[in-house]
């Protein structure tokens, strides 16, 4: 009977939260993280316990290099490509969300490699791109991510379906090429960049798709 009340609580907090979404935002989407890593896909140096680490999702305005591509980290995309925490990077969005650079957040579950997730966003006009991230795990400082906007800037209708192929980043900060390496940090930091090499391409120049996003309007 405890159980069954324990599980009926947490479901109805499950919901509200959902709700609360929906209650406080005019366009709510879901954003399902889809896993597509197995030792079938990327067999190279497959890692023991493979698994993505918490998502973070975030809407925030275009002009935004909310993955820092091309820069050096910010603290937040280190820790997450390096630990999976996601502290400092929830602590940066928020600091977007006091410059009225971003509007909203959600943070998810740690997954299996091949498993998916689902978190809800809010987003409005001016702040229709979302940006998801979540640490290729174990690794030095590997993480998958994409920006997509969910506004057709043609119609300035809001798209009802949108899935994106995630990307694989190197965050610069570590120089390690394998999964179990110890680690070798990088001082100073390189930029952010695209994986072309090591065991993730499979000795090709691309990387079969890890991971996807699905951004379905919920409202």
């Amino acid at each position: 009977m405890k159980k069954t009340f324990f599980l009926f609580i947490i479901i109805i907090l499950f919901s509200n939260c959902k709700k609360d979404k929906v209650n406080i935002f005019n366009e709510v989407y879901d954003v399902e993280f889809v896993g597509l890593w197995s030792a079938a896909s990327h067999p190279e140096d497959y890692p023991s316990g493979a698994h993505f680490s918490p998502i973070v999702a975030y809407s925030h305005k275009a002009s935004l290099n909310a993955i820092g591509f091309g820069l050096s980290a910010t603290e937040g995309v280190q820790s997450m490509a390096e630990t999976g925490n996601t502290d400092a990077l929830v602590k940066e969005i928020e600091d977007f969300r006091a410059l009225n650079i971003a509007l909203d957040k959600a943070v998810g579950t740690t997954i299996n490699a091949t498993e998916s997730t689902t978190v809800q966003v809010g987003v409005e006009s001016g702040k229709h791109t979302v940006t998801v991230f979540s640490m290729i795990a174990p690794s030095p400082d590997w993480f998958v991510a994409a920006s997509t906007s969910l506004l057709d800037s043609d119609d300035g209708l809001w798209y009802d379906y949108v899935e994106v192929s995630a990307q694989v980043f190197d965050a610069g900060t570590d120089s390690a090429k394998t999964f179990s390496a110890a680690n070798m940090p990088n001082d100073p930091k390189e930029a952010v960049k695209l994986i072309t090499n090591g065991p993730l391409t499979n000795g090709s120049d691309s990387i079969v798709t890890m991971a996807k996003f699905i951004f379905r309007r919920v409202k």
